[in-house]
């Protein structure tokens, strides 16, 4: 994913969403439990923020989000992913609310790995650390800690 053409990454990603595809939904276990279309676009996402496309990562963040179907403790984790993406695409506003919201759910399910991601978004948006959004989320991260 690093280093590589996004194009050879991309075909990647479509082979593994073929395979997926193939599989049925008879042979699902062997790619493991809950392996579905929802894990894959999680998968890609996390792909597309190492091979330099957070803006498509944070859509396809955005998709899974909007359904509604993960645990609540995963809800935080992705909504700091997208977070993550969200500021590594130039977005503070975005990822100041997502980073929020996340923080949120990092603080009633006791996440430490989503605690490590918001941390992660407030680093990367120390440039527009003047900015309301991402002083807002700054001063919730310590508040939290």
């Amino acid at each position: 994913m690093t280093g590589e053409p996004i194009g050879l990454a991309e075909r990647k990603l479509d082979e593994a969403r073929a395979l997926l595809g193939d599989a049925g939904a008879e042979s699902v276990a062997p790619l493991g439990p809950g392996y579905d279309e929802g894990t894959w676009l999680l998968r890609s996402a996390t792909c597309y923020i190492e091979a330099g496309k957070p803006r498509l990562a944070a859509e396809l963040y955005a998709e899974v989000l909007a359904r509604g179907t993960l645990t609540r403790r995963d809800e935080g984790y992705y909504r700091a992913r997208r977070a993550v993406a969200c500021a590594l695409a130039g977005d503070p506003d975005d990822a100041s609310r997502e980073g929020l919201a996340a923080l949120g759910v990092a603080d009633t399910t006791s996440s430490q790995r989503t605690r490590r991601e918001v941390r992660r978004v407030v680093r990367i948006l120390t440039p527009w650390q003047r900015h309301r959004g991402p002083r807002e989320l700054r001063l919730a991260i310590q508040a939290s800690s």
